[in-house]
């Protein structure tokens, strides 16, 4: 009796379909994101969202220990060599968000944020040895074009500025990072508590910039209660379903699904 054969595309495939997800968690967080932004502002925003995403993260990792035998927590190099390069990456990539929105419109933001695609594949190609065929930069053209075309071209040509730009790179570079970083370590981590730890250390370092840890005291329910969402369906699901896909997936292939 054989073996059934081994399909090397299942992988791909399923790799794919996490993308998706996390993809749907994605444009779910912008919902709410956009709602509490609209009220405090971005900076007000970005502590209460990452303690939020902290705490439920830390529950739901403790709950699942809590069921599982031997389930203790890795304290080893690599867990927290990953979870502090990944925290930092947040934090400084929210920051910068922040900052670019001080000084362009949230759509010239959001183009500029799609460019992370492209340092993942540098970032790919040049640490993780992924080769990138032709049909890869078409797919970046496309996508980066199409999300270009969706934007008021008036409205990005006017709202032009080099130091909303460079925060806006800064960031979307910071974002792009994270996945060269997962995608090394990621056969070696446990997801739940390597994102549970670099939540709480970007909210930690984020607590330290000048003026954050104040708004919290300020915040109402309606504004909370919008953070824990947001924070449910991108810092927390949306991010998990991203560490799946880049098991089977490129870090450049997973990004660009995202789109």
């Amino acid at each position: 009796m054989t073996a059934p054969a081994h399909n090397p595309n299942r992988g791909v495939v399923i790799g794919l379909l996490w993308s998706a997800l996390g993809a749907a968690f994605a444009a779910g967080y912008l919902v709410p994101y956009k709602a509490a932004v609209a009220r405090v502002g971005p900076a007000g925003l970005v502590l209460p969202m990452l303690l939020a995403a902290a705490l439920i993260n830390s529950l739901v990792d403790g709950a699942g220990r809590l069921r599982a035998e031997h389930a203790h927590w890795k304290w080893d190099r690599v867990t927290l060599t990953v979870a502090l390069l990944l925290g930092g990456a947040s934090a400084l990539g929210n920051e910068a968000v922040c900052q670019s929105l001080v000084h362009l419109n949230p759509g010239l933001v959001s183009v500029t944020l799609r460019t992370q695609v492209i340092f993942v594949a540098v970032g790919g190609v040049l640490l993780l040895g992924e080769p990138l065929g032709r049909r890869f930069w078409i797919g970046v053209v496309l996508a980066l074009g199409g999300y270009l075309l969706l934007q008021s071209t008036s409205d990005l040509a006017r709202d032009a500025s080099l130091a909303g730009l460079g925060w806006a790179l800064l960031a979307a570079a910071a974002f792009g990072s994270m996945q060269i970083v997962i995608r090394r370590a990621v056969s070696r981590i446990d997801h739940l508590q390597v994102n549970t730890l670099r939540l709480w250390f970007a909210a930690a370092l984020v607590a330290l910039v000048p003026g954050r840890l104040p708004v919290l005291i300020s915040l109402d329910g309606r504004i909370w209660a919008l953070a824990v969402t947001a924070a449910l369906c991108g810092p927390v699901l949306s991010r998990l379903c991203l560490m799946r896909a880049l098991r089977t997936l490129p870090a450049a292939h997973a990004t660009l699904a995202l789109f």
